[in-house]
């Protein structure tokens, strides 16, 4: 997706980005884009509002997350995905955490998705996941989750439910 979008801005509140559909081919085979969009704006945090700046400065925009959803068409689904995709896969940004410092960084393997999963925890409410898609032990998780957390080392403990789980060293 690298050659559809680019990463423009990034802050705690939000992440920008350019829009490269400035041709046919590149809409045809990306067809979740226009040629007309200009920018995307995702916000940051629990609730998620997704704006597509258009080059004549006309914007639409859809929400998901915490106190509920737009309804939007397929199209618009599948962009919402690549965009999540383009900034937390490629750019390693996660949409739920606001780059502050963790307090509480947690790795273990989540039964119920069948993934290696990272919790991280802030001050407050604030709490992020992220889950591999290519891990296979925690010792390849915890080589994945670098662009995330910063961790000294990792800690392992048992969990309540008896599964297995690295707390960072922070």
């Amino acid at each position: 997706m690298a050659d559809v979008f680019e990463l423009y801005h990034r802050d705690s509140e939000k992440v920008v980005l350019k829009v490269n559909a400035n041709d046919p081919l590149t809409v045809a085979l990306h067809p979740y884009v226009s040629s007309d969009m200009e920018y995307i704006t995702v916000t940051r945090g629990n609730k998620h509002t997704l704006t597509v700046v258009k080059k004549d400065g006309k914007t639409f925009s859809f929400n998901w997350g915490e106190g509920g959803y737009t309804l939007i068409s397929e199209n618009l689904e599948t962009l919402k995905r690549k965009v999540i995709s383009f900034i937390e896969n490629d750019n390693h940004i996660l949409l739920e955490w606001n780059d502050s410092q963790p307090v509480e960084a947690t790795i273990f393997y989540n039964h119920n998705y069948k993934l290696w999963q990272l919790t991280l925890r802030g001050r407050g409410r604030l709490c992020a996941h992220w889950w591999s898609k290519d891990a296979t032990s925690w010792e390849d998780m915890a080589t994945e989750v670098i662009p995330y957390v910063h961790a000294c080392g990792w800690e392992h403990y048992i969990a309540t439910t008896g599964i297995d789980c690295w707390g960072a060293i922070l």
